[in-house]
Parts: C-alpha cells; structure tokens; sequence
C-alpha cells in the first residue's frame, strides 16, 4: 500500500495525476509537510477530492482546461487555481499539452500563519476556492520555484 508524503497525498491530487494521463516530470518534498510537482497534461479528465490543499500554477498552454461545472472558464499561462481540502472538482484537459506546478500543503500549515499573521484561530479561516485567477506575484514566486533544480 502506498504511504502518503506531502509529494504523493494518497488518494489526493498527485494520487489521481498519477493514474492519469499526466506526465510527471519533477517532484519533491519541501520540509514542513510542503510537496511540489511539475506536470504536464492533456486529452484527460481527472476528479479531484483533496483531503489536503493544492495550489497551481499553469506555466505553458491550459487554454482548453476547464472545470465540469464551469466551461465557459479557462486556464493560460500564469493563471492561478487553489483547490481547498475538502472541495470536489471535475476537471477536463484540452487537446493542447499544459505544464503546471502542484505546490501541495496540508491544513496543519496554516495554523501557524493564521495565528502569526492574522492574530486569528484558525478553525475561525477556510480557504477559498479560487480558478484561473491572475496573482502575478505568486506566479512570479512559483514560476521561479519551477525553474529551480530540486528533486526527490
């Protein structure tokens, strides 16, 4: 039986990557129950049900991603998603091959930075779900980790 690692939560995000039609290119544990993947993907559909948090960032193609209940939204280069413990999705991947970077997190982790940063419980915050949003300085932080040499 598979064990779980913040790279490869089992039955998560990575977990259905990888029996998906995704390719895996890179993969790594970050310290503090941090995990980041870059994939790539296409012609796919792939059902999403994290017990953990998922941040992505499309960094070539996605403009024929989209999720089941909301076609008329895609993805592009530099587009942001979080998909929150806890939040179902269904997604379907165009015809174009994407390249995106998973940054995985458990809710354990925000704990602290609710704490520190807002001064607030943090059973009191939730995560939004957010699709295909611009946030150029966290793209720009994620594309330069994607750049970045690092492997496990």
């Amino acid at each position: 039986m598979p064990t779980s690692s913040p790279a490869s939560p089992t039955h998560d995000v990575f977990e259905v990557l990888t029996r998906s039609r995704a390719r895996l290119h890179r993969r790594a544990a970050l310290g503090d129950g941090l995990g980041a993947a870059l994939w790539s993907n296409r012609e796919d559909t792939t059902q999403y049900r994290p017990t953990h948090h998922t941040l992505s960032l499309y960094l070539r193609g996605g403009q024929g991603t989209f999720r089941l209940d909301a076609p008329q939204e895609r993805g592009s280069p530099g587009k942001l998603c979080l998909m929150p413990a806890g939040h179902a999705v269904d997604w379907v991947v165009g015809r174009e091959r994407q390249h995106f970077l998973h940054l995985y997190f458990a809710q354990e982790q925000l704990a602290p930075l609710a704490l520190r940063l807002f001064d607030r419980e943090p059973r009191d915050l939730a995560l939004p779900e957010v699709n295909f949003v611009e946030g150029p300085e966290v793209a720009q932080i994620l594309t330069r980790l994607a750049s970045l040499y690092w492997s496990v």
